[in-house]
């Protein structure tokens, strides 16, 4: 790094300073910033319609039959599956899902682990 704060970043990293944050002060941002955190209102029609449960790992739907479900009951009109796959992407990891590779027909698939139809 170049000029004056090429040097503080040189100097305190010898000093033995780091870029994370102390387990403390991760705590106190993530409690701050999710204060400013929006739901995502598909999030409700995805719990009304999806049993979630992240424990139950035998259990899996990929990202296209929820978008075909959320779609035939209208919660979901327009925008691109791309976007629509995003959102669920979202809403499942915030809910404690997980991606898994698994085999269909011989084919690998992506899914989310701890959703399935009610």
């Amino acid at each position: 790094m170049t000029g004056q704060g090429g040097r503080f970043h040189r100097t305190t990293h010898k000093a033995g300073e780091t870029w994370e944050l102390d387990p403390e002060i991760q705590k106190q941002m993530v409690e701050i910033n999710s204060r400013y955190e929006v739901d995502d209102p598909l999030q409700y029609d995805i719990i009304s319609l999806f049993n979630v449960n992240p424990e139950e790992h035998n259990k899996t739907m990929a990202t296209a039959q929820i978008i075909h479900e959320l779609r035939n009951v209208d919660a979901i009109v327009g925008g691109s599956d791309q976007q629509i796959a995003v959102r669920i992407a979202n809403i499942l990891q915030k809910l404690g899902c997980e991606k898994a590779n698994i085999r269909v027909n011989g084919h690998g698939t992506r899914v989310w682990r701890g959703v399935s139809q009610k």
